[in-house]
């Protein structure tokens, strides 16, 4: 073979092998959009289980949490109609019992 001589390989051959050829980066996402479906499923089952005990441990503080939101909507409607300066006062005062 001469030195600079350069003959190229059939386009035929590697053709099959080119086309069926699963590049790196399309495995890496296959792989993670299977673990963010795992996870997901493993959220939701620990949602479905672990919810309904949570809203029996929490009935009794259900008023409780009723009126800290009610006085946080309160808060933040208060604070979307005054300026900023009084942002200091509405939050020292509107939290005390």
């Amino acid at each position: 073979m001469e030195a600079g001589s350069f003959t190229p390989p059939c386009p035929a051959v590697g053709l099959q092998d080119y086309e069926h050829h699963t590049g790196v980066t399309a495995r890496v996402r296959g792989a993670l959009s299977l673990v963010n479906l795992l996870w997901a499923v493993a959220i939701g089952g620990v949602a479905v289980s672990v919810g309904p005990a949570l809203y029996v441990l929490a009935s009794p503080f259900q008023r409780l949490l009723a009126v800290v939101f009610l006085r946080a909507a309160a808060l933040v409607s208060q604070v979307s109609q005054q300026s900023q300066s009084t942002l200091f006062a509405l939050l020292a005062t509107s939290w005390v019992v």
